[in-house]
């Protein structure tokens, strides 16, 4: 489906993914949740080198992170926050890129990470009222306000949850 009343779709998708790959076990379950984390640990480790400025704290960054009880624990089970740690770790990834190159299509890649998070649970909306937080009160932020790139990451993250709105709207 499209959402569920609890929560949006990109759980029962990996779900899916993984019991097609592996089959219909406990491991089949549990496997995408497991790529997704570590996915995640490559986003924190690079954001982390870039915005510390080397891969040492890259390295620690995502070493605390996996030391999280969150970041244990949905390695292990099939929850909506293992694809949304994944979505929220890119989402920060290309945050970090965007300071580092200076380079307005990261706004879409942060668009795309935040409307794959939305997807995933709704809490990530926090994620973009963070974004929209750095926008509206640093001085590098609001620079970005003047082009259309935050504008056009806002935009593809609604057509990426588009369809959950719709059907929550319909039900």
């Amino acid at each position: 489906g499209l959402s569920y009343y609890d929560h949006p779709p990109v759980i029962a998708y990996t779900v899916r993914a993984g019991t097609l790959l592996v089959g219909d076990t406990a491991v089949g379950v549990r496997v995408v949740p497991l790529l997704f984390s570590a996915g995640a640990s490559l986003a924190v480790w690079r954001g982390g080198a870039i915005l510390f400025g080397n891969e040492k704290a890259g390295a620690l960054s995502a070493l605390f992170f996996n030391l999280t009880l969150m970041a244990t624990a949905e390695t292990m089970t099939a929850t909506p926050d293992a694809p949304l740690m994944f979505a929220a770790a890119l989402f920060l990834l290309a945050l970090a890129k965007l300071r580092e190159t200076d380079d307005g299509r990261w706004w879409l890649a942060v668009g795309a990470a935040g409307g794959c998070a939305l997807l995933s649970k709704y809490t990530a909306a926090f994620l973009g009222i963070g974004a929209l937080c750095w926008l509206l009160f640093t001085a590098e932020g609001r620079r970005w306000i003047a082009t259309p790139w935050p504008y056009l990451g806002g935009a593809l993250a609604l057509v990426l949850f588009a369809p959950v709105i719709w059907w929550n709207a319909s039900h």
